[in-house]
């Protein structure tokens, strides 16, 4: 009898531990501009429900690859805010040190956005996305700053 508890006991156990394991979805896409539609070079695409933070960063072709905690592996099911950070391009500075050597330095306020600032932020983006269990490819389609 304590051989068929113990049996019963251990077949629970590894179905629960089996059962329990993340069911993340693959998630690809593709980020580019509405007016071209050429590829964003650079970024961070980043979808948040709130409890989870999945990034993926962009690739010099608009590609991205979802990551959960881990580089590409995937994205629980769930309703996501999408939005993009890094997309800047800062522009070294030269000037001379103390010494009179030409050095160069970047300064975040002398940042360019690349898309409407109301795409880096959870609060102000207006792209949303319900992740599934299946495989998914997002293309996100954003807009360049206002002049």
């Amino acid at each position: 009898m304590k051989h068929k508890n113990l049996f019963l006991l251990l077949t629970i156990a590894i179905v629960a531990f089996v059962g329990c394991g993340p069911n993340n979805t693959g998630l690809t896409g593709k980020v580019s501009f509405s007016d071209d539609h050429s590829p964003l070079t650079k970024g961070i695409v980043i979808l948040d429900d709130g409890s989870h933070v999945a990034k993926g960063p962009i690739q010099p072709d608009g590609t991205f690859k979802m990551g959960f905690e881990k580089a590409g592996n995937g994205v629980p099911p769930g309703t996501y805010k999408v939005y993009i950070q890094g997309a800047v391009d800062v522009e070294p500075e030269e000037h001379e040190d103390q010494d009179g050597k030409m050095v160069s330095s970047t300064m975040l306020s002398d940042a360019t956005f690349l898309i409407d600032k109301k795409f880096t932020t959870r609060k102000t983006t207006d792209i949303e996305v319900t992740v599934t269990k299946e495989d998914q490819v997002l293309d996100i389609v954003v807009d360049r700053p206002s002049k």
